[in-house]
């Protein structure tokens, strides 16, 4: 009985930490803007956050200035025949009013994803941020073929 219990209430756990917080379902501000791709960025701070879980690699390109603007896009691959499809999730906060920040927004980077297993990666838009933006960080998913992230892995790059 104990066991039961125990595998229960890990079933629960698992299935909490794997579903979409309530920021990313349905978040209310409006965060981001779409450019152009010909943004230059060539003197703005950058690193790229990437990794590879459950079939699905992403390569996210961060770029931020010195006003604490950021620019984001990234790539996807789904790798493995699984009937998932690849997406990629990232988080930030933004300052709403000078020196306030927010607890985690979550978004979708779109519209990369990838349903094939061709080796070729499926890029987002170039997205500029609204609102001074800070720690940003973006993660592998599993989404249905709709575009719709399932779940995603655990760790944050």
């Amino acid at each position: 009985m104990k066991r039961r219990i125990l595998a229960l209430l890990a079933a629960v756990f698992a299935t909490v930490l794997m579903t979409p917080s309530g920021a990313y379902a349905g978040a209310q501000t409006n965060d981001w803007t779409r450019m152009s791709s010909n943004v230059d960025v060539s003197d703005w701070g950058r690193r790229i956050a990437q990794s590879s879980a459950g079939g699905v690699q992403q390569r996210t390109f961060i770029y931020w200035s010195g006003s604490m603007d950021v620019v984001v896009s990234g790539g996807v691959s789904d790798t493995k025949t699984d009937g998932y499809c690849g997406a990629i999730q990232i988080r930030y906060r933004i300052s709403p009013s000078p020196g306030q920040w927010s607890g985690w927004h979550h978004r979708q980077l779109q519209p990369a994803v990838d349903c094939s297993t061709n080796g070729k990666w499926v890029g987002s838009h170039y997205w500029l941020s609204r609102y001074p933006t800070k720690d940003l960080q973006a993660r592998a998913c599993h989404a249905n073929s709709s575009g719709a992230i399932l779940h995603c892995e655990g760790t944050w790059h």
